[in-house]
C-alpha cells in the first residue's frame, strides 16, 4: 500500500491540477461564465466539507439523517460502493483494471477504486473526484462553444444549468456516481461533435481515429454505469453517423465506410461495457446471431422490459411511491368504464333476486313467518363456519331456530322433525302417519346406555353412525328401538333433514322431546346468523381496486417528472407517498428542471422559425432525450428514484441550445 506521505503529494498534486483546470477554463469564457463555474465550484467544495466533516465526526447536527464515515441518508448507495472500492484497492492496479462486469455501475467504482489507491480509504476522495468531473464538463462546454461565434448566450445556458442544479450540487457532495455519468454524457457528446466537424472539414483518418477510440472508451464507460442509457445513445449514434456520413467533404464511399466501422466498433463497446447486464435480445442483435434474437423482436422485447422494470419498481415498494391523483383517477376510470360496461354480461334475473340474501342482507336472512311459509323461496345456503355442527357433511340446508316446544298451532310434523326448515314443511300429516312415516336413523354404535344426549360438536363415531344411517334408512317400521327415539331429535335439530318427516309413533311423548332441544339450542349463535355472525359478508369479496391504464400511468409519471410536487398533488395530477419533509427540495430541483426545458424548448423554436435543423448532433441529443424521457416516466415509480434518474434527461436539455448554435454558425452570410 502507498505510504501516507505519498498520499499526501499526490493530494497536493490533485489540487494543483484542480487549480490548473480551471484556469484554463477561464482563459476560454467570458466573465459571465467564468463567474457561474467559479459559484458552482465553491458551492460544491464548501457544502461537500461541511457534510462530510458533520458526519465523519457524527455531530450533533441531524444526527438522524447521517450515516456515519461521511455519508448521509441520501446516499445509500455509497454503503454499496465503498467497500468495494477499498477492496480493488488492496488487491492493486490490475484489478481495478479487470474489475469484473457483473456488479454494478462497475465503472464507477473502478473510478473510486483508483482514487482510494491514490488518495487514501476515506470518503472524502469521491469529492476530489466530484469537483474533477464538473470542472471537465465545464472545459467541454466552453471549448465546444469556443468554435462557435454566436453560442455565448447557449453555452451560459448550460453552464448556468449544470453549475446550479440542485440535484447535481447535493449528489456531488457525496461518493455517488451520478458526478462521473455525467460527465462522461458530456464527453461522448463532444466526441460526437468533435467527430461531425472532421468529417465536414475534411481532416485526415489520424484525428478521426483518436476521435473514434474516444466516443468508444465514453461510450464503455457509460455502459458500465447505466446500461440502458448506453443502449439509447448508441441507437441514437446510428442516425448520427449516417447524416454525418451524408454530410462529409470528400468522397461519400469512404464516410459510408467509415461510418458503418465506428458503428461496429461502437457496438462492441456497448457490449463489452454492459456485460452481463445487456438483455439477451440486444446481445443476439449485435453479435448478428439470428437464432437468438431478430431485429423485429427487438420491439417486443424492449416493451416488455420496460413492462418488467415497471412491474420491479412496483414490487419493491418506496416510502415515496408515485400513484394516481384523485382527478387523474377519475378520468381514468370514466374512461375505462365504458368499455367495461360493454365487456360485462348481464346477471340472470333469479340470481340478482337472490343475491342480496347470499350476501348476509340482514333482511333477506331474517326468518318468515307461518303465513309466508308457503310463499317464499327455499332459503339459500350458509357458510359451513356459521352451522353450529363442526363437520359440514352434517349441512345440507341451514335452517332457523329450532322452536322451543310445541304449541297447539304447530303441527305434530314440524315437531317430530325439530322444527327444521320451514319451506320444506309438509301441508299436512297423512291419515295413518304410523304406515306412511320413515322411521328416524338407527344408531349401530355406541350402545343405547352410554349416550342418551349428544353433545353439541358430536364425537367423531357418531358423525359416522349418522351419516350411515341416513345412507340406509329404515322404513315402515311399527317397533323401533327406545333409544333412537330419544337420541335422534337433538340430532336432527343440528342436521336439519332435506326431507320432511312427520309425527313419531304413539309410545314416545312430547315430555321427551321439548327439554333436549333447549339444551342444543341453548347458545344464540344459529338465532339469527347476519346479526351474531356479520362473517357472511365475505361470500362477496370486495371490489377489486381499478387498475390504471398505460396512458394514466405514464400521465402520473410525467406529472410527476415536470411538475412541483406540492403543485401535482394539490390540482390532483398524482399522489406521492411517504413523508414529505423534504419535498420543498425536489420542488425546488424541478422549477430549475422546467426552466432548462423552457429554454430549451425557446431555442428549438427559434430554429424551426429560421429553419436551422439540419444539425446531425442536435437530431442525436433530441432523439436520446425523448427516448429516454418516454420510458422513464412510464417505469419508475418511486418519486425519490425518479427524481435522480431524470438526470439524464436534463443534460440533454441543457445541450440542445448549444447544439442549434452550430447551425446558426454555418448559415451566417459569406
Amino acid at each position: 500500500m502507498i505510504s501516507y506521505l505519498f498520499h499526501f503529494l499526490l493530494l497536493l498534486g490533485a489540487g494543483v491540477a484542480l487549480f490548473l483546470l480551471w484556469r484554463k477554463t477561464t482563459l476560454l469564457a467570458d466573465p459571465w461564465m467564468n463567474l457561474m463555474i467559479a459559484a458552482g465550484f465553491l458551492a460544491r467544495a464548501v457544502l461537500a466539507q461541511a457534510l462530510f466533516w458533520i458526519s465523519y465526526a457524527s455531530l450533533p447536527v441531524a444526527r438522524s439523517l447521517q450515516l456515519g464515515k461521511g455519508v448521509w441518508f441520501f446516499a445509500l448507495d455509497a454503503l454499496q460502493y465503498y467497500p468495494l472500492a477499498i477492496a480493488g484497492a488492496h488487491s492493486g492496479i490490475w484489478t481495478i483494471v479487470s474489475y469484473p462486469r457483473k456488479e454494478s455501475s462497475v465503472s464507477f467504482i473502478q473510478a473510486l477504486s483508483m482514487s482510494v489507491l491514490l488518495f487514501g480509504e476515506v470518503t472524502s476522495v469521491a469529492l476530489l473526484l466530484n469537483l474533477f468531473c464538473y470542472l471537465g464538463m465545464t472545459y467541454l462546454i466552453v471549448r465546444w462553444a469556443s468554435l462557435y461565434e454566436r453560442s455565448q448566450i447557449p453555452a451560459r445556458t448550460a453552464i448556468a444549468a449544470i453549475a446550479f442544479s440542485p440535484a447535481f450540487i447535493l449528489w456531488s457532495s457525496q461518493p455517488l456516481k451520478d458526478s462521473l455519468f455525467q460527465f462522461v454524457v458530456v464527453a461522448l457528446i463532444a466526441s460526437c461533435v468533435a467527430w461531425q466537424e472532421a468529417a465536414m472539414s475534411g481532416t485526415g483518418p489520424w484525428p478521426q481515429l483518436g476521435i473514434a477510440a474516444l466516443m468508444c472508451l465514453a461510450l464503455y464507460i457509460v455502459a458500465g454505469i447505466r446500461w440502458y442509457f448506453a443502449f439509447i445513445i448508441l441507437i441514437a449514434a446510428c442516425a448520427f453517423v449516417l447524416l454525418v456520413a451524408f454530410k462529409a467533404a470528400g468522397r461519400r464511399a469512404l464516410a459510408f465506410g467509415s461510418a458503418m466501422v465506428l458503428l461496429l466498433v461502437l457496438s462492441r463497446a456497448f457490449l463489452f461495457g454492459a456485460g452481463p447486464y445487456a438483455p439477451a435480445t440486444i446481445r443476439g442483435i449485435l453479435n448478428l446471431n439470428p437464432s437468438r434474437s431478430t431485429p423485429a423482436a427487438l420491439p417486443s422485447g424492449l416493451v416488455h422490459d420496460v413492462e418488467s422494470a415497471r412491474e420491479g419498481f412496483e414490487r419493491s415498494g418506496g416510502s415515496t411511491q408515485i400513484a394516481l391523483g384523485n382527478q387523474l383517477a377519475r378520468l381514468d376510470q370514466a374512461t375505462a368504464r365504458k368499455d367495461d360496461s360493454a365487456a360485462r354480461p348481464e346477471p340472470h334475473p333469479e340470481l340478482s333476486r337472490r343475491l342480496p340474501s347470499e350476501h348476509g342482507d340482514p333482511s333477506a336472512q331474517a326468518p318468515p313467518s307461518n303465513a309466508e311459509t308457503a310463499r317464499q323461496l327455499p332459503p339459500p345456503r350458509m357458510p359451513a363456519f356459521l352451522s353450529h355442527t363442526s363437520n359440514s357433511k352434517f349441512i345440507t340446508a341451514p335452517g332457523p331456530e329450532k322452536k322451543p316446544a310445541p304449541t297447539r298451532r304447530e303441527s305434530p310434523a314440524s315437531v317430530a322433525a325439530g322444527a327444521g326448515s320451514p319451506a320444506r314443511q309438509p301441508p299436512a300429516a297423512p291419515s295413518n302417519p304410523i304406515a306412511s312415516q320413515k322411521t328416524p336413523p338407527i344408531h349401530q354404535p355406541p350402545a343405547p346406555s352410554t349416550q342418551t344426549t349428544p353433545s353439541h360438536q358430536g364425537a367423531p363415531s357418531d358423525q359416522a353412525s349418522s351419516v350411515t344411517s341416513a345412507a340406509n334408512p329404515v322404513s315402515t317400521s311399527a317397533n323401533p328401538p327406545a333409544v333412537d327415539r330419544a337420541t335422534p331429535r337433538p340430532m336432527a335439530a343440528s342436521r336439519p333433514k332435506a326431507r320432511p318427516r312427520t309425527k313419531p309413533p304413539a309410545a314416545a311423548t312430547p315430555a321427551t322431546v321439548v327439554p333436549q332441544p333447549r339444551a342444543v339450542q341453548a347458545p344464540p349463535v344459529a338465532s339469527n346468523p347476519p346479526a351474531a355472525h356479520p362473517a357472511p359478508a365475505i361470500t362477496q369479496a370486495p371490489p377489486a381496486a381499478p387498475v390504471a391504464t398505460r396512458a394514466a400511468r405514464l400521465f402520473a409519471g410525467a406529472g410527476a417528472l415536470l411538475v412541483p410536487s406540492s403543485i401535482g398533488q394539490w390540482i390532483g395530477l398524482f399522489q406521492i407517498g411517504g413523508g414529505h419533509a423534504f419535498l420543498w427540495f425536489s420542488d425546488l430541483d424541478t422549477i430549475v428542471f422546467d426552466l432548462v426545458g423552457f429554454a430549451a424548448i425557446f431555442w428549438v423554436i427559434r430554429a424551426i422559425r429560421s429553419g436551422s435543423l439540419r444539425n446531425p448532433i442536435f437530431w442525436m441529443i433530441a432523439a436520446v432525450t425523448l427516448m429516454i424521457t418516454v420510458p422513464l416516466a412510464y417505469t419508475v415509480t418511486n418519486f425519490g428514484t425518479l427524481f435522480r434518474l431524470r438526470e439524464m434527461i436534463y443534460i440533454g436539455l441543457a445541450l440542445i441550445p448549444l447544439s442549434l448554435a452550430m447551425v446558426r454558425k454555418q448559415t451566417t452570410p459569406r
